[in-house]
C-alpha cells in the first residue's frame, strides 16, 4: 500500500457510550421530579428519548436554536407532570440534566485500544453532528482529542450527515481523497449511506448486533476495524 488512508469516526455511540449518559442524567432528573410525574421511569425515558429525537434534528437544520431545543425538549417531556414549568424553570431542569449528563461521559472498553491500533498507521478524524462546543469537550473530557488529525463538527461547517459535503469537507482537510477513507458509526442512515455517497467506505458499527438487508461493512467493536481495512484493500488491490 503506497497511498495513505484515514480512518474517521462518529462520536456518540460510537467512541463514547452516550446512551449510558443520556440515561444516567434522566435517572437524576427523575429521582428529583418523580413526585411531578404518574409514570414510571421507562416511561419517562422513553418520552426523554422521544422529546429528543424530535426536536434535535430541528437544531440541526437550524430551524430552532440550541437553546430553544433545550426548553422545548423538557416542556415536551414534563407537559404531562403536575410543576408548572416556564421557560426559565425549563432551563434550570436542563442544567441539572446537563450535569450530570457531562459526569457520565464514558468509553466503551476497546475505545482506546481501538485508536491506539490505528494511529500508528492511519490518519484519524471525526465527524460529528452537534453543537462544536459540547462535542470537543467531550473529546477533551475522554482524553480522546489528540488522537485526531481534523475534527469537523456540523454546527461549525454549516452541514450535516448524512449530507457529502461534510464527509467530503473532513476529508479535504485531512489531505486524503475519499476513495482512502474509511467511516465509522453506528447509524446506517446517517453514518454509513452518508459516507458511501461521499466516496468513503463506510463501516457500521453494529454492538447491538442488530440485522439489516444492505451490502455494507459491518463490526461488532472497535478493534474489528483494521482487519476490515485490510480485506477492502485487497478487494481493490490498494
Amino acid at each position: 500500500m503506497t497511498d495513505e488512508q484515514a480512518v474517521i469516526f462518529d462520536i456518540d455511540n460510537t467512541l463514547i457510550d452516550d446512551d449510558f449518559a443520556v440515561k444516567s442524567a434522566c435517572k437524576t432528573i427523575y429521582q428529583i421530579h418523580s413526585n411531578s410525574f404518574d409514570k414510571n421511569f421507562d416511561s419517562f425515558l422513553n418520552s426523554w428519548f422521544a422529546a429528543l429525537h424530535k426536536y434535535f434534528p430541528r437544531y440541526l437544520n437550524g430551524s430552532i436554536s440550541f437553546t430553544e431545543q433545550r426548553v422545548k425538549r423538557i416542556s415536551e417531556v414534563f407537559k404531562d407532570s403536575t410543576s408548572q414549568l416556564t421557560g426559565a424553570t425549563a432551563n434550570a431542569i436542563f442544567e441539572d440534566y446537563l450535569k450530570s449528563y457531562e459526569n457520565n461521559w464514558k468509553l466503551y472498553d476497546e475505545s482506546r485500544q481501538g485508536l491506539d491500533r490505528l494511529q500508528r498507521k492511519y490518519k484519524l478524524g471525526i465527524i460529528s453532528n452537534g453543537q462544536k462546543e459540547q462535542q470537543i469537550q467531550k473529546l477533551e473530557t475522554t482524553h480522546l482529542k489528540a488522537y485526531f488529525s481534523e475534527i469537523v463538527i456540523s454546527s461549525d461547517v454549516g452541514c450535516r450527515k448524512p449530507d457529502p459535503k461534510i464527509f467530503i469537507c473532513a476529508s479535504t482537510r485531512l489531505g486524503i481523497p475519499s476513495k482512502n477513507c474509511f467511516y465509522i458509526g453506528d447509524n446506517i442512515a446517517v453514518d454509513i449511506q452518508g459516507a458511501n455517497s461521499a466516496g468513503m467506505t463506510g463501516i457500521w458499527l453494529n454492538r447491538k448486533g442488530k440485522s439489516t438487508t444492505l451490502n455494507i461493512e459491518e463490526i461488532k467493536c472497535l478493534t474489528e476495524v483494521e482487519y476490515v481495512i485490510k480485506k477492502e484493500n485487497l478487494r481493490t488491490h490498494l
